[in-house]
C-alpha cells in the first residue's frame, strides 16, 4: 500500500511553463505535478534535508578538557534516520497569494521551511526556523510579508516570510519576545578557592562545581525575528488572517483582524498587528473544540466554524453572534462504519431526535437538532438501535467563489447569490456541499461519496475544479481498519467539477489524473499504519478526558 497525500496545494506558478501545478506531500516527501498532464516535476524529501544538516556538524570537534579520553567519532545509524523522518513529517503545506513561495511546516522538529518555486520545476530553500513549540496552523498575510504563526502553547507569533540574512542579536530577540534576559550571563564564582580547600577530593568537588555551573545553556530561545502577539490559555487548532477595506471595516477605515480557535470551544476575534492585544469579540456556542475556521472572499464579515461536537456554525465575527447552526451528524451517519468487537462492520444509521425535523436538500437550516437517539448493540451483531461510537469532527471546510456562468446562483437581476462551501468530517468519506448566499444563509445541496475517507482539498483551474485527497490505507467510514489485502486499492487523488448548472460531478476529462495517481508516493510498511493514522486522523485527540472536564 502507498502512502496517501496528507497534503495538498494547487498554485499557478507565474512564468513557468507548466501553468498549473500540485504540490502533494505524502509523509516527508514534497511531489511537485504539472496538472497539464500529470508530469512529476521534482520530489523533495525533508528528511534528507535534515539528515543533511545534521551530518554536517557530525566532524565538528568539540572542547574537551585535559586528560579526558578523545571522543569517539559518531556513526550515523539506522534510528538516526527513523527520527529524521519522524522530525520531518509534513503537517501544513501553504503558497503565497502570488504563488512564487511555498511554507512548510513539519512536526517533531517544530520547523517552518520557506522555499522558492524554481524555473527547472523544483523548490529551492530559502529559510528554516524552530519554534519555541509545535505549531499547529499558519497563516500568510494578503500581502505575502508575515507568517502567522499558532502553537500547542496558545501563542501566536509573527515572522517575517523572508528572514534578514544576519541572524538577530540577543538583545534585539530578548525586546521581541518581551523578555529582559541580559546578553551575558553572570559568571559563578563559589566562595571557596583553592586556598581554602585543603583535600584532594573536595578539590576536585570544587573544580566539578566551576565545569558544572559555568557551561554555557544548551536551552535557548530562536536567533530569528519573531513577535509575539496574543495568546490563548489553551491549545489552538486554527488561525485565519483577515483585512477589511474603509466601506467593509466596522470602524470605517482600513483594518486587519486574527481570528484564533482553540481547544477550549473559543473563537477569539483580536485585531491585527501592531495591536493584537486588543480583544474585540469572542464567538461562543461550540461545545467542544473548534477546528476549523473560513473566512469566504466574497463575505468577508462572515465565518463558518466546524468542531469536535459535529457542528457548522455561520457566524458575524465582528458582532460574535451566532446566525445559524447546522448538525452534521445526520448527513455523514450514512457514511460512517461501525467495528463491533467480536461482531461484524456495519453502517450506523440516523435516528433523528423526537420533534426535529428531516434534512432536506435545497433548504436552508436555521435550527441543528440533537445527538441521535440509539439503543444497544445485539450479541448476534445486528444493529437494531446502533449506539454512536465514532464522535464527529469537521476536519475541512473549504470556499469556492460564485463562477459568472452559474446560473443556479443568480438572482432575477443576474447577480451571484454567493458560492460553494465544500465540508469533509474526520473519518467519513463523502464530501458535503453547501451554498452560503450573500445574506449569510447556509443551504445544503448534495453529498459526493468518494473512494476513501477524505484528508484534504485544494482549488485549482478558471473552472471551478478541485482535487481532492483520500486515505488509501483505512477503510471508508473508519479511522483505526485498514484494508484487507485483497481489497482494490482506491485511486489517491480524485478530481471533482462544478458544471453549468452548479452541481459537483467527477471530471471525466481529467485524464492526467491517472498520471499522478501512478507516479506518487511511495510504498508504506504495516508497521508504520499506526503512526500514519495518527497522522491523518489527528483531531479525536484533542478531546477531553473525564480529569480535564
Amino acid at each position: 500500500m502507498r502512502h496517501p497525500f496528507q497534503c495538498l496545494q494547487a498554485c499557478c506558478i507565474p512564468g513557468s511553463p507548466w501553468g498549473w501545478v500540485l504540490l502533494a506531500a505524502a509523509g516527508s516527501r514534497i511531489n511537485l505535478f504539472a496538472l497539464s498532464d500529470g508530469t512529476l516535476l521534482s520530489t523533495l524529501d525533508i528528511g534528507t534535508l535534515i539528515a543533511a544538516h545534521d551530518g554536517s556538524q557530525l566532524a565538528q570537534p568539540t572542547e574537551r578538557d585535559e586528560g579526558d579520553e578523545p571522543p569517539e567519532k559518531r556513526q550515523k545509524t539506522s534510528d538516526d534516520s527513523i527520527s529524521d523522518q519522524r522530525a520531518a513529517t509534513i503537517l501544513t503545506l501553504t503558497a503565497t497569494r502570488d504563488c512564487r513561495y511555498v511554507v512548510v511546516v513539519t512536526g517533531e522538529d517544530k520547523c517552518i521551511r520557506v522555499f522558492r518555486f524554481q524555473d527547472d520545476g523544483h523548490l529551492h530553500l530559502l529559510s528554516a526556523r524552530c519554534m519555541p513549540k509545535r505549531p499547529c496552523a499558519i497563516a500568510i498575510t494578503p500581502n505575502d510579508s508575515t507568517i502567522l504563526c499558532a502553537d500547542k502553547f496558545g501563542d501566536v507569533y509573527s515572522l517575517p516570510l523572508h528572514p534578514p540574512q544576519q541572524p538577530i542579536s540577543e538583545d534585539t530577540k530578548a525586546g521581541s519576545s518581551g523578555s529582559e534576559t541580559p546578553s551575558t550571563p553572570k559568571r559563578f564564582v563559589p566562595s571557596a578557592n583553592n586556598l581554602t580547600v585543603h583535600t584532594a577530593r573536595n578539590l576536585r568537588a570544587l573544580e566539578n562545581q566551576l565545569r558544572a555551573t559555568n557551561k554555557p545553556s544548551e536551552k535557548t530561545g530562536p536567533n530569528f525575528e519573531h513577535q509575539l502577539l496574543l495568546g490563548h490559555v489553551s491549545m489552538l487548532t486554527d488561525i485565519t488572517y483577515v483585512e477589511l477595506d474603509a466601506s467593509a471595516s466596522p470602524h470605517g477605515k482600513l483594518c486587519s483582524y486574527i481570528l484564533t480557535a482553540d481547544r477550549d470551544e473559543h473563537i477569539r476575534v483580536s485585531r491585527g498587528p501592531p495591536q493584537a492585544h486588543i480583544i474585540e469579540a469572542f464567538c461562543l456556542s461550540h461545545k467542544e473544540f473548534v477546528s476549523k475556521l473560513c473566512i469566504p472572499h466574497w463575505l468577508p464579515m462572515t465565518l463558518i466554524s466546524g468542531g469536535g461536537d459535529g457542528l457548522l456554525y455561520v457566524w458575524s465575527w465582528a458582532k460574535g453572534s451566532a446566525l445559524q447552526k447546522f448538525d452534521m451528524k445526520p448527513l455523514a451517519d450514512e457514511y460512517i462504519s461501525i467495528h463491533v468487537p467480536g461482531g461484524r462492520d456495519f453502517t450506523e444509521q440516523a435516528y433523528p431526535t423526537a420533534g426535529e425535523p428531516a434534512v432536506s436538500r435545497g433548504s436552508p437550516v436555521v435550527g441543528g437538532g440533537g445527538d441521535a437517539k440509539h439503543g444497544d448493540v445485539q450479541s448476534d451483531g445486528k444493529a437494531h438501535e446502533p449506539a454512536r461510537i465514532h464522535k464527529l469532527v469537521v476536519s475541512g471546510i473549504w470556499s469556492i467563489p460564485p463562477a459568472e456562468f452559474d446560473f443556479l446562483n443568480k438572482d432575477t437581476e443576474g447577480k451571484s447569490q454567493g458560492g460553494d462551501i465544500l465540508v469533509s468530517c474526520e473519518g467519513v468519506s463523502a464530501l458535503f456541499i453547501f451554498t452560503l448566499t450573500t445574506g449569510s444563509v447556509l443551504i445544503y445541496r448534495d453529498s459526493i461519496p468518494l473512494e476513501g475517507n477524505i484528508l484534504n482539498v485544494t482549488r485549482f483551474g478558471d473552472k471551478p475544479s478541485i482535487i481532492v485527497s483520500v486515505d488509501t490505507i483505512h477503510q471508508c467510514g473508519s479511522t483505526n481498519l485498514t484494508r484487507g489485502p485483497l481489497s482494490q486499492e482506491a485511486a489517491m487523488l480524485q478530481v471533482l467539477s462544478r458544471s453549468s448548472g452548479g452541481s459537483w460531478s467527477s471530471d471525466s476529462t481529467a485524464n492526467w489524473v491517472g498520471a499522478l495517481n501512478r507516479r506518487g508516493s511511495f510504498e508504506i510498511k504495516a508497521k508504520a499504519f499506526q503512526a500514519l493514522g495518527d497522522l491523518l486522523y489527528k483531531y479525536q485527540n484533542l478531546r477531553k478526558q473525564e480529569y480535564e472536564e
